[in-house]
């Protein structure tokens, strides 16, 4: 799970402010990392997206995330 919230945060670090920052665009950058742990299988990407509500609606509270993207704040 671990290697997992890394390649989301990472993705977003690299495509930086404006980012797609969504619960469903994170998830899917998990699904197609090299460095995820174990094989995402494509039913498992919904699940994934649940797992990452909370956190999202902390950023957006926190500013990092606006209109489900990345802010400058947030990269």
């Amino acid at each position: 799970m671990h290697a997992d919230w890394l390649c989301a945060v990472g993705e977003l670090a690299r495509r930086g402010p404006g980012a797609p920052a969504d619960e469903d665009t994170l998830a899917r950058y998990v699904a197609t990392s090299d460095l995820s742990e174990g094989v995402v299988e494509p039913d498992d990407v919904s699940v994934l997206a649940a797992g990452f509500v909370m956190v999202t609606e902390l950023w957006r509270l926190l500013g990092a995330v606006d209109d489900e993207q990345l802010t400058p704040l947030g990269c």
